[in-house]
This record gives structure tokens, sequence and C-alpha cells, in this order.
């Protein structure tokens, strides 16, 4: 069975965190944490990481309300989504990014930049539950 690799995001308003996971194992390595506003796309950045790594999924945490509501930041983050769908041709799928941050933390405590270990835990979570890719 081949590996596939994903990159992942976690999308804030002002940080990125970014991860790249792999099927073989269902782990996930922080690759960088960019700042920069939510709406903006870092392409070069992005294109490159997908070229280097392989990349045949774009994952990106999708906050929500503790009601199951999507938050208002959703919305920009979808559109991130797309511009990533567009730019690289590759299927970009959502997965709830609650308790993303929580688990980064737990992982990394004291830890000021948690964003990419974020990004690493929405990257395994999506492959535990997409065991079988090729």
């Amino acid at each position: 069975m081949a590996t596939t690799w994903i990159l992942a995001l976690d999308v804030g308003q002002r940080k990125t965190g970014v991860a790249v996971g792999q099927s073989l194992t269902q782990t996930a390595k922080p690759l960088a944490v960019l700042r920069h506003p939510a709406q903006q796309l870092e392409a070069a950045q992005f294109a490159a990481w997908v070229r280097e790594w392989s990349v045949s999924h774009i994952v990106i945490g999708l906050p929500r309300l503790r009601d199951g509501n999507e938050h208002p930041l959703a919305a920009p983050i979808r559109r991130i989504g797309a511009k990533c769908q567009e730019a690289f041709g590759l299927p970009v799928h959502y997965i709830d990014e609650y308790l993303s941050s929580h688990e980064a933390h737990a992982r990394l405590p004291g830890a000021k930049e948690v964003d990419a270990m974020a990004a690493a835990v929405i990257a395994e979570d999506w492959l535990a539950g997409n065991s079988g890719l090729e």
C-alpha cells in the first residue's frame, strides 16, 4: 500500500499552523506557524510543501460552536480551502477542530507556538478516520 501524504492547517485570525501527515503510521509532523490574516493564503509556501511532501490531500480544521453550528471564522476558512483546491487541484477536507488546541497544549506544555502542533492533531484525527487511503 502506498503512503498518502496530507497537508493540514489550523487556521486562525492571526496565525496558521501547518503540519504534514502520512497514512502509513497515521502520524503527523508540525511544519510551521505562519503569521497573517486568516483571509490570506501563503500560496508560494504551500506550493513548496505540496511538492516537497507529494501531498495528495489538504485537511483544514473547521471551528464549531458548542452547539455544533459553525463558528463565524468557518466562512473565511472555507474560502481558504477553495483557494487551495483551485491552486493545487487537490481534494480539500474539513474536520472539526474542537479540542485540537487543547490537545496541542497537552503535548507541548508551556509552549508558546502550539498552532503547528494543533495542525498535527488535526492531521492525525483525519488520518485515523480515513484509514485505507492510497
